[in-house]
């Protein structure tokens, strides 16, 4: 299993006005920022990804596309793709149980 990045998003959190950092929140590649001074997660936008540095060649990939409702890296070089969800580690592995509501979304577990 590759190691996962610590990415942060380009806003702070309202709540305690810390980085966010990145995380999976659900299975299926859903990904939120969560405060990393009290752990609450809040929806990532867009404009909040940070830019990557491209693992094949080196290029900052400056391009994101939406793959299946979940974000992605390309690489406007190379032109490889990487799914954001698998590159952040798993909510639970850095933040305590806060929950994240999705309107109009059942969970089932």
């Amino acid at each position: 299993m590759a190691k996962k990045l610590v990415l942060h998003s380009s806003t702070t959190s309202p709540c305690c006005h810390a980085v966010n950092v990145l995380v999976l929140s659900r299975p299926g590649g859903f990904v939120t920022q969560n405060c990393n001074g009290c752990g609450k997660p809040q929806p990532l936008n867009l404009p909040e990804l940070p830019e990557l540095r491209c693992k094949e060649c080196k290029v900052v990939v400056a391009k994101f596309v939406n793959v299946l409702k979940n974000y992605a890296y390309k690489c406007a070089s190379c032109q490889k793709e990487w799914q954001l969800a698998n590159l952040v580690p798993a909510w639970h592995e850095k933040f305590e149980y806060h929950g994240f509501a999705i309107p109009n979304v059942e969970i089932y577990f």
